[in-house]
């Protein structure tokens, strides 16, 4: 019977380093430094980081001071998502180089297997595929939780405890049946007014019963949330507009 070759504890530590690296720059890209040492004067991307894009969307929602511990509580979710992707990885990364070096009895070769290539080359893509998903449903998360953060402190600041809000959409071809519903009166073009507390946190993840959060409704949502004010309703055209000092939008839709 021939020997079985091994690989090396000495081996499996440079593998599983290589990959911890990969993942650590993309953290460090992504989420930032961690909420243990979170500043918002740490420099970050405005595009393509969370504290970028949350803080971006709490200033369009009206606030110049965002919430410190929202944010640290996304960037600790988001990282606990990417770091279970990386011991995910780096299992399957040891386990298809363990059973190439038990097929070959080569541990240190200088040029890779060819199926061994394939092998990790498919893996890779599945692996590339999650990170992106976590990437687009995380940042999405950033920008709806940073536009109701600055939403309810901006409206707060002027006395106005639970405000008005609804959601811009995109009235086209495109438009789902259920942003339809929730964001949309029963024409198709007036938008469907709430109140901020009316809104849950996070997606909506119920199809069949929909409800409206401040997250989006669906993977790749169109959907924006803002504020309506007081005195302000909609015209024909479902555009914000002026229409009296007492006017509620709210109570108007909801006789």
């Amino acid at each position: 019977m021939p020997p079985r070759y091994l690989l090396s504890e000495s081996a499996k530590i440079k593998i599983e380093r290589q990959v911890d690296q990969l993942f650590d720059r993309l953290l460090g890209r992504f989420v930032g430094p961690g909420p243990k040492v979170l500043t918002f004067e740490v420099i970050h991307d405005p595009v393509l980081s969370l504290p970028g894009v949350f803080l971006a969307s709490a200033v369009e929602g009206g606030t110049q001071t965002p919430n410190k511990e929202l944010l640290s509580s996304l960037l600790r979710i988001s990282a606990n998502y990417l770091n279970g992707i990386r011991e995910r990885t780096k299992a399957q990364v040891l386990n298809q180089v363990e059973s190439a070096v038990a097929r070959t009895g080569t541990e240190g070769m200088a040029e890779p297997l060819k199926d061994l290539e394939g092998q990790l080359a498919a893996m890779w893509t599945t692996v590339t595929a999650d990170i992106k998903r976590v990437v687009q449903t995380e940042t999405a998360n950033a920008t709806s939780e940073g536009l109701y953060d600055g939403i309810a402190q901006a409206t707060s600041s002027v006395g106005i405890q639970d405000p008005v809000v609804f959601k811009v959409v995109v009235r086209d071809d495109l438009l789902c049946d259920v942003c339809k519903k929730l964001w949309l009166l029963d024409n198709g073009i007036t938008p469907r007014a709430y109140h901020l507390s009316e809104l849950q946190h996070g997606y909506m993840t119920d199809h069949r019963n929909p409800y409206p959060t401040n997250g989006p409704s669906h993977p790749h949502c169109r959907c924006i949330l803002t504020v309506l004010m007081p005195g302000f309703g909609f015209d024909s055209a479902g555009l914000v507009t002026w229409v009296a000092p007492d006017h509620d939008e709210l109570q108007k839709q909801r006789r």
